[in-house]
C-alpha cells in the first residue's frame, strides 16, 4: 500500500527513505521531482524541502494508470447515460424524479450524520449538567436524546 506524504516525509527526516524519484513540495510551495539517493536530494537542498509527497512513477506505472483513467471515465460516461434512462423511467413511472429521489436520500443521510455529533454532544453536555446539578432534571433533554437515539438506531439497521 502506497504510504502518505506525512509517512514519506517522517521516513526521510529518519533517514529511512529509499534511494528513488520523488514528488516534493518546496517551503515555497513548489513542486518539483528530486532523486534521492540515500543522503540527499539532486534537485534542492534538503533545508528547502517541506514535505516528500510520492514516489515518481515508473513509465510502465504511468501508462497502466493512464489506461486505468481511460476505463473509469468510460464507465462514468456510461453510468450517467445509465441514470439517464432511469431518471425517465422513474419519472414516466412513478411520476417521482430519480434525482429527487436520490437527492432526499443523501440529505438523509447527511441528516441522520448531523445527529450522530449531537447525539454525543448532547449526552456530554447533559452528564456535566448532571455533574454539577444533580438535582436538575431535565426532562426534555432525556426525551431528545432519546428520540436521535431512535432515529440513529433506525438508520443502522
Amino acid at each position: 500500500m502506497a504510504k502518505t506524504p506525512e509517512e514519506l516525509t517522517a521516513d526521510w527526516e529518519e533517514g529511512k527513505l529509499p534511494a528513488d524519484d520523488y514528488f516534493i513540495k518546496l517551503i515555497n510551495n513548489d513542486i518539483t521531482t528530486g532523486f534521492f539517493d540515500g543522503l540527499d536530494f539532486s534537485c534542492c537542498a534538503d533545508f528547502g524541502i517541506f514535505q516528500i509527497l510520492a514516489p515518481v512513477p515508473t513509465y510502465d506505472e504511468y501508462k497502466a494508470m493512464q489506461e486505468r483513467i481511460a476505463d473509469l471515465s468510460k464507465k462514468a460516461e456510461e453510468l450517467e447515460l445509465n441514470n439517464k434512462i432511469l431518471e425517465k423511467c422513474q419519472e414516466e413511472d412513478f411520476g417521482v424524479s430519480y434525482v429527487e429521489t436520490v437527492k432526499t436520500q443523501r440529505t438523509n443521510k447527511e441528516l441522520r450524520g448531523l445527529l450522530r455529533e449531537c447525539e454525543a454532544w448532547m449526552s456530554w453536555a447533559y452528564a456535566e449538567l448532571y455533574e454539577y446539578d444533580p438535582e436538575h432534571e431535565s426532562k426534555n433533554t432525556e426525551y431528545l436524546l432519546t428520540r436521535i437515539n431512535a432515529v440513529i438506531s433506525e438508520s443502522e439497521v
